[in-house]
């Protein structure tokens, strides 16, 4: 396969003040909810209450390996419709990189959704084209599965959320904001899904891109034209024609959800935190909230720290500061072990051998 021309560097737009305002506030926000978080707690009994843990610490790495994996053999199973068979291991590797990415960037999102198309072509060998598509579809199922999720927390923990919300904010409501929720992913995930089987996202995508002052660019966009034109059919053959295969996606992207509420689960355990799966789950479902939120600040520290203790704090848990703090700081360790995984196979990981496409 001979490699596609990178086009030439674009300038990067110029933020807005607005943006940069609301950027700055986040931020600001963020870190007086860590350094609150840090105030209320005892340090060296948390860092302790960490270290006692020992070998079994251990355990917190697995929850996240079936994450990466049930998002990965989603991921495999879209492309799979799309007419191309990849490896488990090298898809493996993309959603593990683009995650590493996604956890450590400020905006991390945008700079993950921009590296996926590259990591598609050069480890599975995905054309641009329809590694586009394939990303848009996977996108959709996630927010549908996040929407499965949501519900199914609302629905089983309405009482713990209702009890959190009166201890947390002094007043009821946040129950009925997380099921509110709920019905914007679904909205959400019909808008999406309409504009995909509506058979121009992928073409409208090109012009904008072509109206790019790049003449590299737009000379790299002529000659893949028909390459997004061949993306519109993809989304409409997803769509219309193999929605079987996008439910068993939609149903591994919602293992994925609920397995990191296990991770959650576990390392609570590993603390001696004896909180049922429900109540855990109603937890993270108001974290992925904070998260989503926050998104500008890399992992968005500061907000999760916080609302774990509120919640550890809510549920009853003696000490909450301190040992939501120690719970913290295994899971930021878990993650900074995960990212170095990442950026690792940036170095390691070669291309995927050039083969005939279908």
């Amino acid at each position: 396969m001979t490699t596609p021309a990178i086009p030439s560097p674009i300038p990067k737009p110029r933020a807005s003040p607005g943006f940069i305002a609301v950027r700055v506030l986040f931020v600001g926000v963020a870190a007086f909810a860590l350094w609150n978080t840090l105030r209320q707690a005892e340090l060296g009994r948390a860092a302790a209450l960490a270290g006692a843990v020992g070998a079994p610490i251990l355990l917190a790495l697995v929850p996240y390996i079936a994450v990466i994996a049930c998002h990965a053999e989603a991921y495999r199973r879209v492309l799979g419709v799309l007419g191309h068979r990849v490896s488990f291991p090298r898809i493996y590797s993309v959603v593990l990189s683009t995650e590493a990415v996604l956890m450590s960037f400020p905006a991390g999102i945008a700079v993950s959704d921009s590296l996926n198309p590259y990591l598609l072509l050069r480890r599975c060998d995905i054309p641009i084209p329809d590694g586009l598509a394939g990303i848009a579809t996977k996108k959709s199922l996630i927010v549908f599965a996040n929407a499965l999720y949501v519900t199914l927390a609302v629905a089983l923990g309405f009482g713990y959320l209702r009890l959190a919300s009166t201890l947390i904010l002094g007043v009821r409501g946040l129950e009925w904001i997380v099921a509110g929720s709920a019905i914007a992913l679904y909205v959400m995930v019909f808008a999406m899904a309409k504009a995909l089987v509506s058979g121009s996202l992928a073409t409208r995508s090109h012009g904008l891109l072509a109206r790019i002052p790049s003449p590299r660019l737009r000379a790299f966009l002529a000659d893949k034209k028909s390459g997004f034109l061949a993306t519109d059919r993809h989304f409409a053959v997803l769509f219309r024609e193999r929605r079987s295969s996008l439910a068993a996606a939609a149903a591994l992207l919602l293992g994925m959800w609920l397995l990191e509420s296990l991770e959650t689960l576990v390392i609570l355990r590993l603390l001696h935190v004896h909180l049922g799966f429900v109540e855990v789950l109603s937890l993270e479902v108001v974290v992925v909230m904070l998260r989503s939120l926050a998104f500008v600040v890399p992992g968005a520290l500061g907000v999760l720290d916080a609302g774990y203790v509120a919640f550890l704090g809510a549920f009853g848990v003696a000490d909450a500061p301190t040992v939501g703090v120690a719970f913290m700081l295994i899971k930021r360790a878990k993650e900074l072990v995960w990212i170095g995984v990442g950026f690792l196979l940036f170095l390691v990981m070669k291309d995927a051998p050039p083969r005939a496409h279908d």
